[in-house]
């Protein structure tokens, strides 16, 4: 077949060349098949073999852009025996001029690999692979390390400083009453008894998680490792860091880890303060922190829709867990009149948060136990109400009362009931879905003919 040459300028032939090289650079076949390919193209213009210089000029320029990538990255190589690999941090926030020049090799590295300059099966593939390795761990490493100096403590006098204290007082008993009644309430130097309901917080109240310097930097390394294909190990190290981070601001909220079988031994005074506390950090903690979290998510992987949102789960879980736990634990322990006000503090805080948890959340295990532990709680309040009720009944003082005085069980259940219709909407909405779920009838009044009836006894 004779070689055809075809009269073109110096620029048609350049774009000749140029459409050739691309066309054999972007199939991945090995060598014997490309020199084939290219015999082929010059059997039809003689200038084509030409190609076979640029092809060489082509794979030697990558080879050198490589090496040098690859002498930056195994530097830092804190595994490698080379007396210049000694140092076991990247100096990320000391010399961030070295960092850009490591991010800039792990880049060189993937872009020749996604240009197919470098082939597979070849020496250079190999090294490659390894150099992307050796970066990824040394990523990862940093990833954590960041995360972990970063980390912004949990101001906790600063955020209850920002609360607005809500209070609920009655006056102190006076007299003797039953033990059953007397845990209920503290009396105070005035000889006064009050259940404070505790705080609600701001709307535009948050915190910083996180240095500001340091999200940006966490973000680089977080795109270079989800583009090698290192998403996984990227989650884990953000996840594992963050719940730890997470637990801490817990413990400084007061909050303690206690198994079921704990709680439910802890005397009702100590018990009291422990739900107080609980309150107020399952506000703090869907509001603040994990509103937080949210957002820092969001800027640090802001490329992928659904590793942000298995990244914010992952770290979500074991507070939000710790929380539901202590929760379930008061809704199924012993029920007690004096519970009455604090599980009805519990449910509506829980149900408060659930909107906000429900919206970030997507997990629907976490989701569906947040949403059991509130109907226990929900249950719980019922019965401690049909406790109070029973305890009213049985009661028998056996004091006298003279020249007109008022009974001290009156008293004080006159001071329970004042308490009930500040929790009214909630005790009524429970004790309506008894209601519905018994005759489908539902009554305004339902909490009102539970307390009359009460009155009635005393």
């Amino acid at each position: 077949m004779a070689t055809t040459t075809t009269s073109l300028g110096a620029g048609g032939e350049d774009r000749v060349l140029a459409t050739a090289q691309q066309i054999v650079k972007s199939l991945n076949t090995p060598k014997e098949v490309r020199e084939d390919m290219l015999l082929i193209f010059s059997s039809f213009d003689n200038r084509l073999s030409n190609i076979t210089d640029l092809i060489k000029e082509d794979s030697h320029s990558a080879g050198v852009r490589f090496n040098a990538a690859e002498k930056v990255i195994l530097r830092w190589d804190s595994s490698s025996s080379n007396p210049e690999s000694s140092r076991h941090s990247l100096p990320w926030e000391d010399s961030p001029d070295e960092a850009v020049e490591y991010l800039s090799a792990v880049d060189e590295i993937l872009q020749l690999v996604e240009d197919m300059s470098i082939r597979s099966g070849n020496e250079i593939m190999d090294r490659a692979e390894t150099a992307i390795q050796i970066a990824m761990s040394r990523l990862e490493d940093e990833f954590r390390l960041i995360l972990i100096r970063n980390t912004v403590p949990l101001d906790a006098q600063g955020l209850y400083c920002s609360i607005r204290r809500v209070s609920l007082s009655f006056a102190a008993n006076e007299g003797e009453i039953d033990e059953v009644f007397e845990s209920f309430g503290e009396v105070d130097s005035e000889r006064g008894c009050f259940h404070e309901r505790g705080a609600s917080l701001g709307d535009d109240l948050s915190v910083d998680l996180i240095n500001a310097d340091a999200v940006m930097e966490l973000k680089e390394i977080a795109e270079r490792m989800i583009r090698s294909g290192y998403e996984k190990e990227c989650v884990q190290a953000y996840s594992s860091v963050r719940r730890d981070a997470l637990d801490e601001c817990l413990v400084i909220l007061g909050v303690e880890k206690l198994s079921i079988e704990e709680v439910q031994k802890i005397e009702w005074k100590a018990l009291d303060e422990k739900m107080k506390k609980w309150i107020q950090a399952v506000k703090i903690t869907v509001r603040v922190l994990l509103s937080g979290e949210k957002r820092l998510c969001d800027q640090i992987f802001n490329g992928s829709d659904s590793i942000k949102e298995i990244c914010f789960n992952e770290t979500a879980k074991g507070c939000m867990m710790q929380l539901l736990n202590f929760g379930e634990a008061v809704a199924i322990g012993k029920r007690s009149s004096e519970k009455l006000f604090r599980i009805l503090d519990m449910y509506d805080v829980l149900a408060d948060a659930l909107l906000d948890f429900e919206m970030m959340v997507t997990d629907e295990f976490l989701c569906s136990e947040a949403k059991e532990v509130l109907a226990r709680l929900g249950e719980a309040a019922k019965g401690t109400f049909v406790e109070f009720e029973n305890d009213v009944k049985n009661e028998a003082s056996k004091k006298p009362m003279q020249n007109g005085e008022i009974h001290p069980l009156t008293r004080y259940v006159m001071n329970y009931v004042k308490l009930l219709v500040d929790y009214s909407e909630t005790l009524n909405s429970l004790l309506e879905s008894d209601e519905d779920e018994a005759d489908g009838l539902q009554s305004e009044d339902g909490m009102l003919e539970n307390t009359l009836s009460i009155l009635q006894r005393i």
